[in-house]
Order: structure tokens, then sequence, then C-alpha cells
């Protein structure tokens, strides 16, 4: 008795197999037709970058590339939920994957920046920020003057200055004897192990 059945679903779903195979394939040219006007442009504007041509790009297409790059990345996204052909996600992935090495890719490679840093990135740099530089000299050297004014003046400022853990015995009023030993070295590596400790506090610190 189900025999009936099933072969009627079968002969059903035969018959519109070929309707949604249609329906698919519209579909897909309808999404083509609507944006290739965009894909197009996007990959003729990567065609002449991507073959050195930079003054056959005007400045309107270049500040068209990102907003060319983000409608195909969208319509590729749009690809993938709606299952579109084949032919057209490989055409979108391709498009899309220039488009972003174009946009947001590395303009050159390591050795060639590091070649410019060197020679002019570095001064460019630090001129940049000289203001910066000169007031925070400015402010070591006053700090230190003014340290020391008020120090020669009276020994007591130098406690309220530097905590009593940092000097190391390096006080006013110690002898040459006592200053000497707290720059001899040891034998054993356990003054370099609690530097080495005391730095990695530090800088987990900062």
């Amino acid at each position: 008795m189900k025999t009936p059945v099933l072969d009627r679903f079968r002969k059903q779903r035969d018959i519109e197999t070929p309707a949604d195979i249609e329906s698919a394939v519209l579909r897909s040219d309808r999404f083509r037709l609507e944006r290739e006007g965009e894909w197009r442009q996007l990959e003729d504007i990567l065609a002449r970058i991507e073959k050195g041509s930079m003054r056959s790009v005007s400045d309107a297409e270049l500040l068209a590339l990102p907003a060319l790059y983000r409608v195909a990345a969208s319509s590729l996204s749009v690809a993938r939920e709606t299952s579109l052909d084949r032919a057209t996600l490989s055409y979108l992935e391709s498009l899309v994957q220039r488009a972003w090495y174009q946009v947001y890719g590395p303009r050159q490679g390591f050795f060639a920046w590091l070649r410019s840093f060197v020679f002019g990135g570095w001064s460019r740099a630090i001129r940049a920020i000289w203001l910066d530089i000169c007031i925070a000299l400015f402010v070591m050297v006053a700090g230190t003057v003014v340290g020391w004014m008020l120090v020669a003046r009276d020994k007591e400022w130098f406690f309220a200055l530097v905590p009593s853990g940092m000097s190391g015995g390096r006080i006013p009023g110690a002898s040459r004897e006592q200053l000497a030993e707290t720059l001899a070295t040891h034998d054993s590596s356990q003054g370099l192990s609690m530097f080495a400790a005391y730095l990695f506090s530090n800088n987990a610190g900062v």
C-alpha cells in the first residue's frame, strides 16, 4: 500500500528538481546583474594598480576603492549565505582578496621598511617629537640640579628624596671605603639573581 505513495513522492520530487535549479540560476543571474557593474569597476582599478599604472588611476577612483572593496566583501558574504554558483563565489573570493591587499596590505617588505627607517625614518620620527624630548630633558636636568642644591644645603633632604632601600649604603657622610664596597662584585651569582628578580618585578609593575 505504501509503494504507490512513495512512487508519487519520487515522481513529484523529480518534477520539482528542474524548477528548483532554474530558480537558483535565475537568482544567481539577478544577483550578479545587480552588482556586476561595481565588481567590474573594482576589477578595472585593481588591474591598473597591479600593473603599476598608478598615474592612470584618478583620485576619485582611489577614494572609491575602499567603498568598492566593502561592496564586494558584502556581496561575497551574501553569495556564501545564499549558496550561489561556484563560479560567482570563486570570482568574488579572488576579487575581495586582491582588493584587501591593495586597501589594507603592506606597502613594502620588511627589509625595505628597515632601510627607509634607518636612512630617514628614524630621524623624521625624532624630529616629530623634538619638543617632547626637550621638555623631558629639561625636567630631568632641572630635577637633578634642584635635588643636588637641596641636599647640599641640608643632608636630610637626601633621605626624603631617595628611599632607604635604593640607597644601598650610598648616603651623605659615607667613607670612601663604604662607597667602594657598594661597587664591588661578588664571586657568587646571588647579587645578580637578586638584581634580575628586582628588575623583573619592576618591569612587571610598570
